[in-house]
């Protein structure tokens, strides 16, 4: 909360519509108002559906309506991702590793600085967190219930920033490698998933202004890039490049990240859990897991959008794989060094 106040978080400018939505659903509107528009797809900018103002509302409603129970929203929503991810984690790895990987994701300097924007961009870290543990907690029990709040969480993921439909194939590869649809019971509880998604979705399937506005923003709303096959070529290579070195290095400063979009320690110890998670790869399911999701949310968020360089307003859901690999690293060497003394 350090300096959540300043005048220097000011600046960006075009998140101030998120306030005014927030703002007016707490002091405007009633519950049956609020009811009425729960699952309305297009509400700030006609891109961003209510649920995500109402989430920045309830904050407001407990903190004031000023500017800090507006940006806390985010803050809060930041510490309860690591929390989810440590559980996530410690489902199939150590309760070491997952600490560890919470811990560093906890401290990110880049979810510090961007988290005092007034965006609500980190909703999407947050249901990406909430999906995850749903997943890890329906394969770990294996009571239907859980298929369905996890079907239900995948589906709230419609509700929030945009990115965070870029969160629904993960829950979906955990459980292709831990319980494919090949028996009668995993098409029954896979089937519930499905049911509970699909009716979170249904009001949606009406908004045709929802899925449009869903074009802004990717590839396919630059014709330049998509056009000419030298062109898609060269941003698909130059953008994954990018992103794979973005715990190093990234070309652009945004947002207030103005630097590798991970600390020193966290840069040091993750080549080493990367190659660990190769290692790894044909032995441990969760390291086959961990491996292609990370391919798929690089391609994703770093490859899928209409900008020069990838982004920091989307990069950050890359975080929680950038902090594992580094948990993994760190570990493993603390490991070798105990048994060399």
């Amino acid at each position: 909360m350090i300096g959540i106040g300043s005048w220097r978080y000011a600046v960006i400018g075009d998140e101030y519509s998120f306030y005014s939505v927030a703002r007016s659903i707490v002091e405007d509107q009633s519950i049956f108002q609020v009811g009425n528009n729960l699952f309305n797809g297009q509400a700030v900018y006609g891109a961003h559906p209510y649920f995500s103002s109402l989430l920045q509302a309830i904050s407001m409603l407990l903190l004031g309506t000023a500017n800090f129970g507006w940006r806390f929203s985010s803050l809060y929503l930041c510490a309860l991702s690591a929390g989810f991810f440590y559980f996530f984690f410690k489902t199939f790895l150590s309760q070491r590793v997952a600490f560890v990987a919470a811990a560093l994701l906890a401290v990110s300097h880049y979810l510090i600085n961007f988290s005092k924007i007034g965006y609500n961009n980190l909703q999407a870290l947050f249901m990406m967190s909430v999906a995850l543990w749903m997943a890890g907690r329906a394969l770990s029990s294996q009571r239907p219930v859980a298929f369905n709040l996890l079907g239900m969480a995948m589906g709230a993921c419609l509700y929030v920033y945009p990115a965070a439909l870029y969160a629904l194939p993960l829950p979906v590869l955990l459980m292709l490698f831990y319980m494919p649809p090949t028996s009668r019971a995993a098409l029954r509880r896979w089937s519930m998933m499905i049911a509970s998604f699909s009716l979170t979705m249904l009001p949606l399937l009406f908004q045709p202004g929802y899925w449009q506005a869903k074009i802004a923003g990717t590839i396919f709303y630059n014709p330049d890039i998509i056009g000419s096959t030298a062109e898609s070529l060269f941003h698909v290579g130059s953008n994954l490049l990018y992103t794979l070195f973005s715990f190093v290095y990234i070309p652009e400063e945004s947002h207030f990240v103005v630097s590798s979009y991970v600390d020193p320690l966290t840069a040091i110890f993750l080549p080493i859990g990367l190659a660990l998670i190769l290692r790894w790869l044909r032995k441990e399911r969760f390291a086959a897991f961990a491996a292609v999701a990370f391919i798929i949310e690089a391609l994703l968020i770093g490859v899928s959008h209409d900008r020069p360089y990838p982004t920091a307003t989307r990069m950050f859901m890359l975080l929680p794989w950038m902090a594992l690999f580094g948990a993994l690293g760190l570990c493993w060497v603390v490991d070798r060094a105990r048994l060399v003394m």
